[in-house]
């Protein structure tokens, strides 16, 4: 029998699995900013980026940064419609199941 315990840290792992693969489905090297092995992202160094980063790179970054922080702004809704066919890709798989890390 799981554990209530057990089972919250399957799906917390299943939830960074899933966001490893969007995050390096990317077609930018937005993995940068995560550690996957130790489950950490150097957050400071991504949201000072965000800020330089410019176009589809922009979008994705802040997008990435949304499922990690859980919050979600509306703006980042509003420029869904200016990403490539990959990002657009990407940001569609999150939305059939989406999750916050």
């Amino acid at each position: 029998m799981i554990t209530m315990q057990a089972e919250a840290v399957n799906h917390q792992q299943w939830r960074h699995q899933r966001f490893e693969e969007l995050v390096k489905t990317s077609d930018y090297h937005l993995n940068r900013y995560w550690d996957f092995e130790t489950g950490s992202c150097d957050i400071d160094r991504l949201e000072h980026d965000i800020l330089l980063l410019s176009g589809d790179e922009q979008i994705q970054a802040h997008f990435f940064w949304t499922i990690w922080t859980g919050k979600m702004p509306f703006e980042q809704v509003e420029n869904i419609h200016r990403l490539n066919e990959n990002s657009k890709t990407i940001v569609r798989q999150w939305s059939e199941h989406p999750f916050f890390l």
